[in-house]
């Protein structure tokens, strides 16, 4: 992955939502200086076209989001800023990058799988049925982005 990142910096620079976490930031170590970011005050709440307006502001080659918030506990009793930054956040993403035909990458946290577990989660371990892991998988439905990167290759 960090190679496709590097061959797409070629045409322009990648945005890092999130890159004051620990995900964030060793993307933005690894990337070097053609990374931008955004401060977590620019995505508290976001709406869609303050999205827009980050994304036409930058115009990245490629939108990395490790935004998230991971207080699954506090949003067991008020899921309002889960929502905003796991939920609308993401979706308001994938619309905007999909409309400019910029390539995402969106990560997630393991908050949805719950905490029963004492060793790394893997992909096929049940979800726990919360009231935030239901709208955290709500399908969003963003136009689908297909990038040519080669000539036998695409971005789906």
């Amino acid at each position: 992955m960090a190679a496709e990142a590097a061959g797409m910096m070629a045409d322009g620079h990648v945005l890092v939502l999130g890159a004051g976490g620990l995900l964030g930031s060793a993307f933005v170590t690894l990337l070097g200086r053609d990374v931008r970011t955004a401060s977590r005050n620019r995505l508290k709440p976001a709406t869609a076209d303050d999205i827009a307006r980050l994304l036409d502001e930058h115009a990245p080659a490629l939108v990395i989001n490790c935004a998230a918030d991971v207080d699954a506990e506090g949003a067991e009793v008020d899921d309002s800023v889960a929502i905003a930054a796991n939920v609308m956040l993401p979706r308001h993403l994938a619309r905007a990058c999909a409309d400019r035909r910029t390539p995402l990458i969106q990560f997630s946290s393991t908050g949805c799988y719950g905490d029963w577990k004492d060793t790394p989660f893997v992909e096929d371990d049940p979800l726990q049925r919360r009231r935030l892991t239901i709208l955290l998988l709500a399908p969003c439905r963003p136009r689908p982005v297909e990038r040519r990167l080669g000539q036998d290759q695409r971005m789906v």
